[in-house]
């Protein structure tokens, strides 16, 4: 799987930037992917209207699924903002599952739920958290390489 990223829109005078975000699945049908920002120098950045680097939005096409219910994740338009001026350096992360590991988790999950009923297995309400139910496949962490992005000021001549 591949992340890239590049800067499509906004200026050195500007705070605001549009990064195009593309992503190669490699022939796989993906569940879910998710994307945040790793500001590596700088200011903060924020993306997607106002939330913080780290935090992951679902950012999709327009077009949304097709008709198996299939996003297609392929490439989607990031707007970020610097909140203050300078230059910062960012990468674009992310976090996905593919279709084949969330049917993986759900049947994982059904099982549980039936030894549950059936008496098979027994959990204490009060358990450790190492008693409650983690999914056999976990997200996957991507990142893109590094872009920059420049708020600056100019001055009168």
């Amino acid at each position: 799987m591949n992340l890239q990223a590049k800067r499509i829109q906004g200026g050195r005078f500007s705070s605001e930037d549009k990064l195009e975000v593309l992503f190669d699945d490699e022939g796989k049908d993906i569940g879910q992917l998710f994307l945040g920002l790793e500001v590596i120098s700088g200011a903060e950045v924020n993306h997607g209207g106002g939330a913080p680097s780290t935090e992951l939005l679902h950012y999709k096409q327009f077009s949304d699924a097709n008709e198996e219910g299939i996003i297609d994740y392929s490439s989607c338009i990031m707007d970020v903002v610097q909140t203050e001026k300078g230059t910062s350096v960012i990468k674009v992360i992310g976090q996905y599952i593919t279709v084949a590991e969330q049917t993986e988790n759900r049947q994982a999950y059904i099982e549980r739920e039936e030894a549950i009923a059936s008496g098979e297995l027994v959990i204490d309400e009060h358990a450790e958290p190492s008693q409650q139910f983690v999914p056999p496949n976990a997200f996957t962490d991507i990142s893109t390489g590094e872009v920059t992005l420049e708020w600056l000021e100019d001055t009168p001549v």
